[in-house]
């Protein structure tokens, strides 16, 4: 089988073709080699994953998670180092806040934040970013 290379862009008709040998000559019960779904992969930057799932004669919910291993490791290999401690300049509470928000991840950093009713603050995202969500 032809390595597929990261450099080149490969139109969804070379996969295609690629997908039809190695089915031809594949035994019953053979995985779909890792290339071929990084292929498949690579396609749906460029065309939407449910016509590259059609026209590959690929299983939509196996593509789907083929992309999404790759997002995790793209996005595990970004991920910047965190600091252990980080202090953001603030004042102090006046009187009585109106909010209090505590929150405390599964390693144990916690946060606590003040909030007055005139503060317009997106706590969700505030949030993720604490705790390290994804979408």
């Amino acid at each position: 089988m032809k390595q597929l290379s990261g450099s080149k862009e490969y139109n969804i008709e070379d996969i295609q073709k690629q997908f039809t040998a190695w089915r031809n000559r594949k035994t019953p019960g053979c995985l779909i080699p890792l290339e071929l779904w990084k292929a498949a992969v690579r396609l749906t930057d460029r065309i939407p994953a449910y016509k590259v799932s059609k026209a590959l004669s690929l299983n939509y919910n196996d593509l789907i998670k083929h992309i999404e291993q790759v997002k995790c490791s793209a996005s595990d290999d970004a991920l910047p180092v965190s600091p252990s401690f980080l202090e953001l300049p603030s004042s102090p509470p006046s009187g009585n806040p109106h909010c209090v928000v505590e929150m405390e991840n599964r390693h144990g950093d916690k946060m606590k934040m003040y909030f007055t009713a005139n503060q317009s603050v997106d706590l969700v995202a505030l949030g993720r970013a604490f705790l390290g969500v994804q979408l």
